[in-house]
């Protein structure tokens, strides 16, 4: 019972980013909790490229080999490869918004803008920059959708620079979701 709900929880990971709203079904109220708390550390944290798989395990209050195995268990992931994955989640985001490459990979935690898009590549299968692009290409049909149908109900478009980079971050969150 453990591997098929280990299944879902990964299906559920790989489907919605690392969000755990609807996995709460799936694990134990404890577990969620823990879930949670794991969640909480990982964003307050993310930023940081010394943040380390110790570090977060001390937040937990667990040892390095207790949240290894807890984390086998609950995803199927290491550690290190939950804070990797949470990371460039955030950074997809940020890509999303249109921001700089480089100045993703700074505020996402990496160190290394050739291990960022190493890492990038392997876990979205395209570069950094092609994500960019596909995304920002994406975000302009979507925003000449947007004024082609408030030009059709004649009612002037009223949205300025601001409204704009808000519905791409909502956009950008919604993917993620």
């Amino acid at each position: 019972i453990r591997a098929i709900l280990r299944r879902k929880f990964v299906g559920i990971i790989s489907e919605k980013g690392l969000g755990q709203e609807d996995a709460g079904v799936l694990l134990s109220e404890k577990d969620a909790g823990f879930m949670a708390r794991l969640n909480e550390i990982a964003e307050a944290n993310y930023e940081h490229d010394n943040f380390s798989v110790n570090e977060l395990a001390e937040e937990l209050f667990l040892s390095r080999r207790q949240l290894l195995r807890k984390l086998k268990a609950m995803m199927d992931f290491t550690p290190q490869e939950y804070l990797r994955n949470f990371r460039l989640q955030k950074a997809a985001v940020y890509l999303q918004q249109g921001r700089r490459i480089t100045d993703v990979a700074d505020a996402t935690g990496f160190s290394s803008q050739s291990h960022f898009s190493t890492c990038f590549k392997a876990q979205f299968e395209q570069t950094p920059k092609n994500y960019q692009m596909q995304h920002r290409n994406a975000n302009e049909s979507a925003a000449a959708n947007e004024s082609a149908a408030a030009n059709e109900s004649e009612t002037p478009s009223t949205l300025d620079e601001s409204d704009t980079k808000w519905s791409s971050f909502h956009f950008a969150i919604d993917q993620l979701v």
